[in-house]
């Protein structure tokens, strides 16, 4: 990168020589995380693709491989029954969260902003569900609507034989009881971003569309809304990832069958299940990434382009810290999560300065790179993510297989490919707030490029590393899918995955089970309580930037 074109507002671009030094700092922070990104998510993406287009079983090399045309997909169309279904709950997922969370987030986010008494403690109970795992909330789900057990029909007086209703167990009900709790998790979610936003207006807009006779719908239709254009972004994007990622609760009740197919659990039973079609199951991974693209590539091109009841006691709680072994799994969740949250924050600090301070050829389409590669759903690139692992060597010390699969490595590698994007789309929008004239100074000064990164910027980006923190921490402490496709040692498997030991196939302790899922959102609660005040604050991502 021999010339950086730098921006500042009120001037005209000019043309920047910096010092060798400086071009190989600015190519390291940006090349390092986007050669990540590439490597393990869309080069695996393209591979998914080219093996749609042959018969395989896994067993053996590539040379094994018998070329299908496009065969697999003819099947997957005209004869494959379980298609049908898993597209119209897909997308059944992503408009009900589009209909439901979002705009009842904007509606508790636009009451909490009003100030009202003890609106600190109403945000806090309606995040909380956010930072729960949707293993967990699968757990949850089975309880609540549980024939004779459960929450709702007890409620309703449906728990007997004569009038009980299988919640679960009937297709046609089990996808909206799903979706109610799913909602239920989503919805604390967007309201939090939501408030976010709203903080930053500017209450003298406010104030002055009042004077002008404006009443509060249209205050907020004329001049809330436009002012939480950042933030729609945000909401878009999120909405855009949980939806297409649906996995993890349907897996839980029944592997995603008799009424929950989702394209995610046919890829993965066809590819890491019993039968093991990897070219057929590639061939459907490559419609949800296409699908998934279709959503996502036009949007984030616009975006970038514009933008640049019984006795109570704890037995419960020490049979479930006992007999599911958890002080082992919560050591295996901070070996994966704490170097896989520090890893990504760097290096997606990094890659955000570079994009953001500084503007040059591909800037556009590193972007896109890294925001759209996080959005792609994991079970897209599974099949060709898993062969790059069990072919990658490792040393003793960090892998007891010789691989990067059924590693604490391997787990954390794919954590930091994953997370680095919406790191860096968050970062980049917040760096963009900070004023160029700062920067200007320090060069002036003589700092080099990593120094003015490291110095800088960095501090001033405390509020949002805070938010990303605690977002970042959440997403990846309660993986369930990575920790049960790329972790075999079920010693090593952390918290969340591991959490499934405790269901047997013909006998589950419900209590032991609400006990351990209790036990095992702890961490969780206790990191957005203690960044409670900077994740609200982070998350404004330069919102009230004209």
């Amino acid at each position: 990168m021999a010339s950086i074109t730098l921006s500042q507002p009120g001037r005209r671009k000019r043309l920047k020589r910096y010092t060798a030094r400086d071009r190989t700092a600015l190519t390291l922070m940006g090349g390092v995380p986007l050669l990540l990104s590439l490597a393990f998510v869309w080069l695996p993406a393209l591979a998914t693709v080219a093996l749609s287009f042959f018969n395989w079983t896994g067993i053996g090399g590539f040379s094994d491989m018998k070329p299908a045309g496009v065969e697999n997909y003819r099947i997957i169309f005209s004869i494959y029954p379980e298609f049908p279904p898993a597209i119209e709950h897909n997308l059944l997922w992503l408009g009900v969260f589009f209909v439901i969370p979002a705009p009842f987030g904007l509606y508790l986010a636009h009451q909490l902003n009003k100030q009202l008494r003890g609106s600190r403690i109403y945000q806090s109970i309606l995040f909380l569900p956010v930072v729960l795992s949707l293993a967990l909330v699968g757990f949850m789900t089975e309880l609540v609507f549980s024939p004779t057990q459960g929450l709702v029909n007890n409620l309703t007086g449906h728990a007997g034989q004569h009038n009980l209703i299988d919640w679960l167990g009937n297709p046609n009900l089990n996808i909206w009881a799903v979706l109610i709790m799913a909602c239920w998790r989503q919805t604390g979610y967007v309201m939090i971003l939501f408030l976010a936003g709203l903080k930053s207006v500017d209450p003298s807009l406010q104030e002055a569309a009042s004077l002008d006779g404006a009443n509060e719908w249209q205050a907020f239709r004329h001049v809330v809304w436009p002012a939480l254009r950042p933030i729609n972004i945000v909401v878009v994007v999120v909405t855009v990832i949980e939806s297409l990622r649906a996995f993890d609760i349907v897996y839980i009740i029944n592997q995603g069958t008799n009424g929950l197919e989702l394209l995610s659990t046919l890829i993965t039973a066809n590819i890491i299940g019993e039968t093991s079609r990897i070219g057929f199951g590639s061939a459907l991974a490559t419609i949800l990434l296409v699908i998934s693209l279709a959503f996502v590539l036009p949007y984030v091109y616009t975006t970038f382009r514009k933008s640049v009841g019984g006795h109570y006691n704890l037995t419960n709680y020490t049979n479930a810290w006992s007999e599911a072994d958890l002080p082992l799994y919560f050591k295996n969740s901070a070996i994966i999560t704490i170097p896989a949250l520090l890893i990504t924050l760097w290096l997606a600090s990094m890659a955000a300065y570079v994009l953001s301070r500084h503007s040059f050829k591909f800037n556009l389409l590193m972007l896109m790179v890294f925001t759209a590669g996080n959005l792609l759903p994991q079970q897209a690139i599974i099949t060709p993510l898993y062969k790059l692992y069990i072919t990658i060597p490792l040393p003793s010390f960090l892998s007891d297989s010789g691989h990067l699969d059924d590693s604490f490595f391997g787990l954390i590698l794919i954590h930091v490919a994953f997370q680095t994007g919406f790191c860096v789309f968050v970062l980049s929008n917040f760096m963009r707030t900070i004023p160029n004239e700062i920067s200007e100074a320090a060069r002036v000064d003589g700092a080099s490029e990593w120094r003015q990164y490291w110095q800088v910027v960095l501090p001033l980006c405390r509020p949002a590393l805070a938010a990303l923190a605690t977002l970042e921490f959440t997403w990846i402490y309660n993986d369930f899918f990575w920790a049960t496709v790329l972790m075999q040692t079920g010693a090593n498997r952390p918290i969340t995955a591991a959490l499934n030991n405790l269901t047997g196939q013909f006998f589950t302790d419900n209590n032991l089970i609400s006990a351990a899922s209790m036990i095992v959102a702890v961490p969780t609660l206790v990191v957005f309580f203690a960044l409670q005040k900077q994740f609200v604050s982070g998350l404004t991502l330069g919102a009230n930037k004209g």
